[in-house]
C-alpha cells in the first residue's frame, strides 16, 4: 500500500517533523530552568530543573520522544508568560513526560522538579507505565538506576523498582499482537487535551478493547503486512473512548498527539481495522504538513464534503480525500481475504460509496489555491481513484441515491455555498 504521502513520510521527514519540536524544547528548557532556578535558592533547585536536556543530542530528543513530549512541548511554546497558571500546569507536565521519554538515556542522580498545581494530584509516566497519587504538591522524579526511580514529597521519597510495580499503580497494557503499542485508560490533561477528554474510558483497561486492538493489528498485517509495519513504527499508544450508540464505532486522532489514535470499541474485526487504517492516514497527512504546505487556502473559505454535513476548510477537504483513498484500497485487500467471503457483497457496495465520494470530493479542490506537493497528493488521488474505478466498474454508475440526497440536504442547508459545489 505504498504511495506518494507514505513515500515522503520516509526516516527524513518524519525526523523533520520532529527537529522542529525538539529545538523548541531545548529552548524551553533553558528558560524552565531559569525558573527553577530564579524561584529556588540552592544547588536543589539548580539540579532539578531540565539543563540535563541540552546535553542530548537532537537526535536523541527525536528519537526517543513521545507524543505526549510534543503535545506540551507545543502548548508551553504557545504561553507568553510563564508564571501564568495554564504555563505553571505545562511546564509540570512537559517537566513529568520528558523525564518519562528519555529515563533511559540520562544519567543516575538526574533529577526533575514537578511544581504543585491546583487539582492535579497524580503522576504519569506512560512509556515506564507507572502511575502514582501524590496528592497536590510539589515533587521531584529521580533516576536511581536503569530500572530504579524515586519520588520526592514533602510527605517522604518513594522508592520503586520499574520491573515490579505493582498492579494498581501501572499505566497502560500492552497490545499482544503489538506488544510495543500499549493501551492507555486514564483521563489526565498531562496527556490529553480539554475538548475530547471527557469522552476518554478512565479506570482499568477494558479487556475486550484490548483484544479489538490486538485483532485489529493482526488482520491488517494479513492482508497488508507493510501497511502494518507503517502504522506499529508511528502508532505507540490506543486510547478507548465511548460512543454515543452501541451500534455507531466512532475514532479520531490529534494533530498535536501523532502516534496516539482514539477508538471506541467493537468486536467487528474490520470496522476496527478500518478505523486504524482511517486515522493513521491522518497521521500520515498531519506529519507531511507539518514540514510542507499543501495549499494556499483562504482559511475563512469553506467546501462541500461527501462526508460531512458541514461546510469544511481546505485541509479538511484534503484530509478526508486522503484517508478514504487509502481506507478504499485496505478495503480492496480485505475483500480478497478468505475470512471477508460472506461479507465481500457489503465491502464492495462500501467501496463504490466511497469511490463516489472521492469522485465528487476531488472535484471541490481549487487546483489553483494548491501547492506543487498539494497538487501531486491530488494527482496521486486521482490516480488511484481511475484504478479503483476501473476494478469496480464503477466508473459509468451513475451516483447513488444516498449520495444524491446528502448533496441536496447540504445545498439547502448552505444555500450560500450551494452554487460553488462542482459537479464538472
Amino acid at each position: 500500500m505504498s504511495g506518494l504521502v507514505p513515500d515522503l513520510l520516509s526516516a527524513r521527514y518524519l525526523a523533520a517533523s520532529q527537529a522542529h519540536g525538539a529545538l523548541l524544547l531545548k529552548a524551553l528548557s533553558t528558560e524552565l530552568s531559569k525558573e527553577i532556578e530564579a524561584a529556588e535558592d540552592g544547588a536543589d533547585a539548580r539540579d532539578a530543573g531540565l539543563r540535563w536536556l541540552l546535553r542530548m543530542p537532537a537526535a536523541t530528543l527525536v528519537g526517543r520522544s513521545t507524543p505526549f513530549v510534543w503535545l506540551n512541548v507545543h502548548r508551553l511554546a504557545r504561553c507568553n508568560e510563564y508564571k501564568h497558571p495554564s504555563a505553571v500546569a505545562f511546564a509540570r507536565y512537559l517537566s513529568m513526560t520528558a523525564f518519562d521519554a528519555y529515563f533511559h538515556d540520562i544519567p543516575d542522580g538526574t533529577r526533575v522538579a514537578l511544581k504543585a498545581v491546583p487539582g492535579t494530584t497524580t503522576i504519569l509516566l506512560p512509556r515506564l507505565a507507572v502511575q502514582l497519587t501524590t496528592g497536590c504538591c510539589d515533587s521531584i522524579l529521580e533516576r536511581r538506576g536503569p530500572t530504579a526511580l524515586a519520588v520526592n514529597t514533602p510527605q517522604g521519597c518513594l522508592r520503586f523498582d520499574l520491573g515490579a510495580i505493582q498492579s494498581a499503580m501501572r499505566l497502560g497494557v500492552a497490545v499482544p499482537f503489538q506488544s510495543a503499542a500499549r493501551v492507555l485508560s486514564v483521563r489526565d490533561l498531562a496527556l490529553f487535551e480539554a475538548p475530547y477528554i471527557e469522552q476518554i474510558k478512565d479506570g482499568p483497561a477494558d479487556g475486550t478493547f484490548l483484544e479489538a486492538v490486538s485483532k485489529a493489528l493482526q488482520f491488517i498485517a494479513t492482508v497488508d503486512q507493510e501497511l502494518e509495519a507503517r502504522i506499529s513504527s508511528i502508532t505507540d499508544w490506543y486510547v478507548q473512548i465511548s460512543s454515543p450508540k452501541d451500534d455507531v464505532h466512532c475514532s479520531f486522532t490529534s494533530p498535536q498527539l501523532k502516534g496516539v489514535i482514539f477508538l471506541s470499541n467493537t468486536q467487528n474485526e474490520l470496522h476496527m481495522a478500518e478505523a486504524i487504517v482511517h486515522e493513521f492516514g491522518h497521521t500520515e497527512l498531519n506529519t507531511l504538513i507539518d514540514t510542507e504546505m499543501l495549499s494556499s487556502e483562504d482559511t475563512r473559505e469553506r467546501f462541500y464534503s461527501p462526508w460531512r454535513s458541514d461546510p469544511r476548510p481546505l485541509s479538511g477537504l484534503i484530509h478526508a480525500l486522503y484517508v478514504f483513498s487509502r481506507v478504499s484500497e485496505f478495503l480492496s485487500r480485505a475483500a480478497a481475504h478468505p475470512s471477508m467471503a460472506a461479507r465481500f457483497t457489503s465491502i464492495q457496495a462500501q467501496r463504490t460509496t466511497i469511490y463516489h465520494r472521492l469522485r465528487i470530493g476531488l472535484k471541490q479542490v481549487p487546483l489553483d489555491k494548491l501547492t506543487p506537493l498539494g497538487t501531486e497528493v491530488i494527482e496521486d488521488i486521482s490516480l488511484r481513484l481511475k484504478r479503483q474505478a476501473d476494478v469496480l466498474g464503477a466508473g459509468n454508475q451513475e451516483m447513488p441515491d444516498h449520495i444524491r440526497a446528502h448533496l441536496a440536504a447540504w445545498k439547502v442547508e448552505h444555500s450560500e455555498l450551494a452554487s460553488a459545489v462542482r459537479m464538472a
